[in-house]
């Protein structure tokens, strides 16, 4: 079991002396790295012998991938451009949350966007077996969004896609907001690539003693050997995210 915790490249150096073993970095930020942008992070990740080989913010804002302005060679493009700096850092899993890019606009046509979302998420599963990357989308509450709002949904968009590197995350908060009961943690099986943690009552940072019983979540974790990325609000990562570690190790690797 790994954890890492989901923040900038800032913040490499400080995740290293907390003892997390990776960061889950930005896709979206490393597209825009230039030459010596990625250079010189890769130097200091080299120097630190840290790891980022896991992203989130998959897509930027501007790329839609339904509705009317929808291009899939546009983001076909973007995609090839991410992944080729990406892989410069060795990255092997991307996280496709990216509410608001994903989102299918007011009024259109949902069956037509729904199909728009699954032709743009196969062509980025396509390119991104080139690059030995596993893709795991990311059910985001439907405050957030309006598809793949759970993992129940997203592996049934997994198995239209049919191909084996498109997986799915499971987020604790956003499986608190939409109350989706923790068996499908376990029936999804192999499906099941990635996890966020975090207290999903505050989206805070967890510690050992806080107001949520994590017990259900974790036992419906207990075949489950992936990576834990801790994603949550945070006025003090060095405090708040010791106390993670702490508690993270306590439930998943003395499960």
């Amino acid at each position: 079991m790994k954890f890492g915790i989901c923040t900038g490249l800032e913040n490499a150096p400080l995740l290293k002396t907390m003892g997390y073993d990776y960061i889950e970095g930005s896709l979206s930020g490393i597209a825009k790295l230039s030459k010596e942008q990625i250079k010189e992070n890769l130097r200091i990740l080299n120097d630190l012998d840290f790891k980022m080989d896991v992203t989130n913010m998959f897509f930027p804002g501007e790329i839609n991938l339904a509705g009317e302005s929808t291009d899939i060679n546009k983001v076909k493009d973007y995609v090839y451009r991410a992944f080729d700096n990406a892989a410069q850092f060795d990255v092997n899993t991307c996280v496709l949350g990216s509410g608001n890019a994903r989102r299918i606009p007011d009024g259109f046509d949902y069956d037509k966007g729904y199909a728009q979302v699954l032709e743009a998420v196969s062509a980025a599963g396509e390119i991104a077996q080139e690059y030995a990357i596993t893709i795991a989308i990311e059910p985001l509450n439907s405050q957030e969004t309006n598809i793949f709002t759970t993992v129940s949904e997203s592996l049934e968009a997994c198995k239209k896609i049919n191909l084996k590197n498109i997986c799915v995350l499971a987020d604790l908060y956003h499986m608190f907001v939409e109350k989706e009961d923790f068996s499908i943690l376990t029936a999804a099986g192999e499906k099941l690539h990635h996890i966020h943690f975090c207290n999903p009552v505050q989206r805070i940072y967890p510690e050992i003693g806080d107001d949520y019983d994590y017990s259900p979540f974790v036992e419906a974790l207990k075949n489950y050997q992936g990576k834990i990325s801790i994603e949550a609000r945070t006025d003090n990562i060095e405090k708040d995210g010791i106390k993670a570690l702490e508690i993270a190790k306590q439930l998943f690797c003395e499960k």
